[in-house]
């Protein structure tokens, strides 16, 4: 690690000491490539208590986000791996054996033996992100067995054309080998947001759904980091029980208080932040929520919520264990979590409802869900 790198970290450590016992301890959270960094820089973790650090092969569009992050690490000559994933993996294998050394560090600093939760945030579908993020989660997997890693894939617009759609779906696909990922597609976040890329500026849209996730981010990573106000709690176990299976699903909404509001209102609202297109098959799906409250939560509230997501939403009684905090803030929060999905069922299911939300008409030509499915079945059977 480079002097600069370190005397950044330093300046964090007396102020993350001081703070309190955090629920999870949360010292590190990543970015991999240039859309995954600049939705970390506008991820707020001055109540987390972790470091920001970009790693990417392109030293220009690190230089434009470095004043929000912590860390910026350049891969490769910094020129950027020419939208090619395996010099992208070439790269980040360059300096993969700095990545532990960064996460210990991060755990001195935050004053924990070992991390509970580290965070990636991955763009997808051009060069460095998808060539990084396979590499990434297995070292992490390897090296960090006992923490949970919750990462989050950034899928591409439909505009961003074939190529970009095959490279994300191949990253996806070596990725779910090691780690469950939360699917956050572009494109589906636009339509939900009603932000048309076809009618708006690019670097508008961009913006827009990057201030969403980075939003979303910071309020999930503040609730599992509380030092305070936790009425049902969730352990590091409970949360490995939740995230499994290869591919899951995040939504979050606020509100100004719990008055008036229903389990139906909660559920139907956060539906419309969760940036993919969930298939349940089988017995059901994993997931939990986390309702982070300003107000009392009343008991009726609950038993409602949990009704609905068993019964109706079929959530395993196995892995349900939700996150319930009452705490002195300006607002409540609901976020629901879903995982435990099959990237295979996905594909099998129909490209038309895709991981990556994109209905047959609008972008999945039938060539193209022709040569993936021939590419999923390629490697099927080369494995």
């Amino acid at each position: 690690m480079e002097l600069e790198q370190e005397g950044s970290l330093r300046k964090l450590e007396g102020k993350i000491r001081a703070e309190p016992r955090h629920l999870f301890a949360m010292p590190v959270v990543f970015s991999l490539g240039s859309g995954g960094g600049r939705i970390l820089a506008g991820v707020d973790v001055s109540r987390v208590g972790a470091i920001k650090v970009a790693v990417n092969s392109s030293l220009r569009d690190l230089k434009q986000i470095e004043d929000h992050v912590d860390v910026i690490i350049k891969c490769g000559d910094g020129g950027g791996s020419g939208m090619k994933p395996e010099k992208g993996r070439e790269d980040y294998l360059g300096i993969a054996d700095d990545i532990p050394g960064i996460v210990e560090k991060a755990c001195e600093i935050y004053g924990c033996e070992e991390p509970d939760v580290i965070v990636t945030i991955a763009s997808l579908g051009h060069g460095f992100g998808s060539g990084s993020l396979p590499e990434h989660a297995r070292l992490i997997k390897e090296r960090f067995p006992n923490a949970v890693h919750l990462i989050f894939g950034i899928t591409p617009f439909y505009f961003e054309g074939d190529s970009a759609i095959i490279r994300a779906y191949n990253s996806l696909k070596e990725t779910v080998k090691h780690n469950t990922v939360f699917l956050l597609s572009n494109q589906i976040a636009s339509v939900k947001a009603r932000t048309d890329p076809m009618k708006l500026k690019l670097s508008e849209v961009y913006n827009n759904i990057n201030e969403r996730i980075s939003h979303m981010l910071t309020n999930f990573f503040e609730a599992l980091t509380t030092t305070e106000g936790v009425m049902m709690g969730l352990d590091r176990a409970d949360l490995k029980n939740v995230i499994q299976g290869e591919i899951g699903g995040m939504g979050m909404v606020k509100y100004p208080s719990l008055e008036g509001l229903s389990a139906e209102k909660l559920l139907n609202d956060v539906m419309a932040t969760i940036y993919m297109k969930p298939i349940v098959e089988g017995p059901g799906i994993r997931g939990t929520y986390i309702l982070d409250s300003k107000d009392s939560v009343p008991i009726s509230l609950l038993n409602s919520l949990n009704t609905i997501l068993i019964t109706k939403w079929l959530f395993k009684t196995d892995s349900f264990k939700p996150l319930v905090i009452e705490r002195r803030k300006e607002f409540t929060s609901f976020i629901l979590l879903m995982a435990g999905m099959s990237l295979k069922k996905q594909i099998e299911k129909g490209l038309d409802i895709l991981v990556f939300g994109l209905e047959t008409g609008e972008y999945w030509s039938k060539a193209i869900a022709k040569g993936i499915k021939k590419l999923f079945k390629r490697k099927e059977g080369s494995a």
